[in-house]
């Protein structure tokens, strides 16, 4: 059951708040028709409530002051960016310098940029932000990439994102560019919760000497990238098509490329990294064989973690044979003997008189203790546990303690009270477990009431 203590804290918090304003389509009386104008009227700290509908503008819709934007889903809520002459990339979300102390979250949201020919670009944009950034159940639905787009999600320069729920995948490409990665992260770190990925793949091979290797699903650079229950691919070297066959072999994409940054593999139920397959070609008459992507490709100022229960497997060669290693290029990799603590909500959006079951995983019989806030704090560390503590402390209370089963397993039933107040409030929860190993902080995971 939920807690006195978050009752009294969602009446206060959604009393207090600045104001809510609602997005919906035409004829249906809410008080913006377009998200770009609800934003840009929106004053530090409102929510927007987004009905379910399509939204389509030349505008970017410009983040950069604290607010809550909660879609209906991103099954349902449809932000489609169009560019504003044929031949011009567009981009649906960019989020910009929030200041310490300052937190945006956004969820419940499909990103969609049109471009020339109806195919796909940068979906979104994190940049130079020093307060938190929350993404929940975002998702991309890219069919096809225009030109060398840098990355489908792109993050950069910002102290503590969040990613949860997310889906990234670039399931195809432009005929003589190189792939898309799924997500791009420079200079920043990133928590990636109950996440899927996938590299892209070079489309329809038009002109011959034109072939590209698979791209990552993560390309990382000078960051700190934590990730948990999360499925990432890299993209599958480039296929001989109806029109040419490839001259040179190509190799699947990492499932996840680093260049001196860290990566933590932290485990959990669906923590799978799968590089992508290698392609072959004929060159000079004689059939040449293209390797599969590691895992983790990463350079040796890199450092590279897993646990016991991450998956972690190269991709195979154009013969069907893996022989890369999972983790390849010069980096230290440890792996952990042990499970930490991860934690993921069933659904990033509730109604009031609804119920929300979190999912726990650590060692199994350890004790599991599940903290909730109406903010984040500055990520800290503390010595002898695992992970980060992102939560505020001042306004964080417990939600509920639980012993993992024996294979590490738990869940915690939460009820949301019938209350309409309610709607507009999120909490971000996060997981602490000890017993068995190690204690650990899991990644945090979202929930937004609407």
């Amino acid at each position: 059951m939920i807690t006195k203590t978050f009752v009294a804290l969602a009446l206060f918090t959604v009393s207090a708040a600045a104001g809510t304003l609602t997005v919906g389509p035409a004829g249906t009386g809410a008080d913006f028709t377009e998200l770009t104008t609800a934003v840009a009227a929106a004053a530090p700290g409102d929510v927007l409530l987004v009905a379910p509908g399509q939204y389509s503008s030349t505008a970017t819709v410009v983040v950069n002051k604290p607010l809550t934007i909660l879609g209906a889903g991103s099954d349902v809520t449809r932000v489609e960016s169009l560019p504003a002459f044929p031949v011009l990339d567009s981009l649906p979300l960019y989020v910009v310098g929030l200041a310490a102390g300052e937190e945006v979250r956004i969820a419940g949201l499909g990103l969609h940029a049109a471009s020339f020919g109806g195919e796909f670009a940068t979906a979104f944009v994190i940049e130079n932000c020093v307060g938190p950034v929350v993404l929940a159940d975002i998702s991309t639905g890219a069919e096809g990439m225009i030109g060398d787009s840098p990355g489908l999600g792109q993050i950069r320069g910002s102290a503590q994102v969040v990613l949860d729920g997310c889906e990234l995948r670039v399931l195809g490409g432009a005929s003589n560019t190189p792939p898309t990665p799924a997500l791009r992260i420079e200079n920043s770190e990133v928590h990636i919760n109950g996440c899927v990925l996938r590299g892209g793949t070079q489309g329809t091979l038009l002109s011959q000497g034109t072939e590209h290797d698979g791209a990552p699903g993560i390309l990382a650079t000078s960051s700190v990238v934590r990730l948990s229950r999360t499925a990432v691919r890299g993209g599958d070297g480039t296929a001989s098509s109806v029109f040419f066959t490839p001259t040179t072999p190509t190799a699947g994409g990492a499932a996840i490329e680093a260049t001196s940054s860290q990566i933590y593999v932290r485990g959990g139920s669906g923590n799978d990294l799968l590089g992508g397959t290698g392609k072959s070609a004929i060159a000079g008459g004689v059939l040449v064989h293209g390797q599969g992507g590691a895992a983790v490709a990463a350079d040796p100022a890199s450092l590279v973690t897993s646990t016991l229960d991450a998956v972690l497997t190269s991709g195979a060669d154009s013969t069907f044979v893996v022989t890369t290693p999972i983790v390849d290029g010069g980096s230290p990799y440890f792996a952990l003997g042990t499970a930490l603590a991860t934690l993921a909500s069933t659904t990033k959006l509730a109604a009031p008189g609804t119920s929300v079951t979190l999912e726990l995983g650590g060692q199994p019989g350890a004790l599991f203790l599940t903290y909730f806030s109406l903010l984040q704090g500055p990520a800290t560390a503390t010595p002898a546990i695992y992970g980060q503590i992102l939560l505020d402390t001042q306004s964080a209370s417990l939600l509920g303690s639980t012993l993992l089963d024996a294979t590490g397993a738990g869940s915690l039933g939460v009820a949301i009270p019938s209350l309409p107040s309610l709607v507009g409030l999120s909490v971000v929860a996060q997981g602490f477990s000890s017993g068995g190993g190690p204690p650990s902080f899991s990644s945090p995971t979202f929930v937004g009431i609407r």
